[in-house]
């Protein structure tokens, strides 16, 4: 417990300290460096104890010459000869190397990027990109680490670059379109794009595929050669934003301007929608039977739209019946006629007296033999 409040005393003095006390890092990720540090400061302790321990016992050096015996001891699997200590190192270097990676990102995002100001789109390339470097050279590191030969393995990457051109050209593919799409930044994280029929906000852009999170909460894989050769919309290309529209329909006799000054009213009062641009209505076209407008506005919330364009929709008509303005419905109106004028004398002198003994001519209903023929001149309605 003593050296537990030794250790955080000891971090909470150094991060008083000129220069890491002006440090955006220190400041905002106070408890998580201090818990790594203490955790450093307990190994590094752990260490220290060992070493002297084995010093006092006059140990150090025979367990230090043993255990440099064990490591370079090689071990010959069939025409491969390494080391332990090889193995060891190429574990340690791949540990670092995705440590350093971490913590590279860690640093550019909390430190760097709020200092230059950069966009998440290159913030998230440069990122992405440091990543990258620091795999394929700790990669590097560790294989000669390891005690291969590095012109034979140069050789063998040859052979295994030809292997993935004609093998796994699709790979390939996804993986330079990403780089494409970091640089070139077409997409970028937090856009709402819309692929096909389905449309959600990029949440990564990976190696080989990006992932896009839809509105049903569920998450849409995409080859990011997708992205690249198909046709995407992009519906915060140019900002953060997302347009809407509604088209309301109000029946004639209604005041357009009234109308219009309801809508502005009604949609700017909605907290998600933005001032500036502000809401706009218009009235667009006279129907035939109704006037129709459109209004618009805009919304900074972009994975939420759905819900603003709703909750909007709900107050636009909550206004309209309150006011007492008739929205339209499409009307039609049917008209049955007949001929006034009814014939006396039966065309056919020989049918009208048979009655209905005789069948039905051709084009006649069993309803019109058995009544009368009505004359020319009825009318069912006017």
């Amino acid at each position: 417990m003593l050296r537990r409040e030794f250790s955080k005393g000891s971090f909470s003095l150094a991060c008083q300290v000129r220069p890491l006390a002006s440090l955006a890092v220190v400041q905002r990720q106070r408890p998580l460096l201090r818990r790594r540090i203490v955790r450093l400061i307990k190994l590094a302790a752990i260490v220290t104890w060992v070493l002297l321990a084995l010093s006092a016992f006059s140990l150090r050096e025979a367990v230090i010459s043993r255990t440099t015996a064990l490591l370079n001891a090689e071990v010959a699997v069939r025409s491969v000869h390494f080391s332990l200590g090889a193995v060891v190192a190429f574990i340690l270097t791949i540990w670092i190397t995705l440590f350093l990676s971490r913590f590279l990102r860690f640093v550019l995002k909390e430190e760097i990027y709020d200092r230059f100001h950069l966009a998440r789109g290159p913030a998230y390339a440069v990122s992405t990109l440091v990543h990258y470097i620091v795999l394929l050279v700790g990669f590097y590191i560790a294989i000669a680490a390891l005690g291969a030969d590095m012109t034979k393995f140069a050789i063998l990457a040859g052979a295994f670059g030809v292997g993935i051109g004609f093998g796994l050209q699709n790979v390939v593919n996804n993986f330079l379109s990403g780089l494409i799409l970091l640089f070139e930044r077409p997409v970028q994280v937090g856009d709402v794009i819309e692929v096909g029929n389905q449309t959600g906000v990029v949440r990564r852009i990976g190696i080989r595929a990006s992932i896009i999170a839809l509105d049903d909460k569920s998450q849409l894989i995409i080859p990011n050669g997708q992205l690249i050769s198909e046709k995407v919309t992009n519906r915060t290309f140019s900002g953060l934003q997302k347009r809407m529209e509604l088209t309301i329909r109000i029946a004639y006799g209604s005041d357009p301007e009234q109308v219009i000054a309801l809508l502005l009213k009604t949609a700017a009062a909605h907290p998600k929608v933005t001032q500036f641009p502000p809401p706009d209505a218009v009235l667009k076209q006279f129907g035939e039977d109704a006037l129709v407008f459109v209004l618009g506005f805009t919304t900074e919330e972009v994975s939420q739209f759905p819900f603003v364009q709703s909750d909007v929709a709900v107050a636009v008509n909550a206004a309209l019946r309150a006011a007492g303005i008739e929205i339209a419905f499409p009307q039609r109106i049917v008209r049955l006629e007949q001929n006034d004028n009814a014939s006396n004398k039966s065309p056919e002198p020989h049918r009208a007296g048979a009655g209905s003994n005789l069948p039905p001519r051709g084009g006649e209903n069993l309803a019109d033999t058995a009544n009368a023929i009505p004359s020319s001149g009825d009318s069912l309605t006017k």
